[in-house]
């Protein structure tokens, strides 16, 4: 009978040993997972920053294209139609 009961306070402690191991461990994950969580959205305002940009370039690209094209359409000398 003592060995019984030594056999179930060994098993009660080995378990809460292991809880409590296991919780440390959620702990971690839980920490793990809120830093992900502020990298990926610091990456997508990063990503969207970034995609403002370029839209904002190309607009300045298009922009400087059409300036050029209107110039060049001025410069050229007047057909001479018959």
């Amino acid at each position: 009978m003592w060995r019984m009961i030594l056999n179930f306070l060994t098993s009660v402690f080995t378990l809460t040993e292991r809880l409590e191991r296991q919780e440390r461990g959620l702990k971690e994950v839980e920490r793990d997972v809120k830093e992900l969580t502020a990298v990926v959205q610091r990456l997508v305002i990063e990503l969207e920053r970034l995609s403002e940009r370029e839209a904002s370039e190309r607009e300045k690209f298009m922009l400087r294209v059409e300036n050029q094209l209107l110039k060049a359409g001025r410069q050229l000398p007047a057909s001479n139609s018959k």
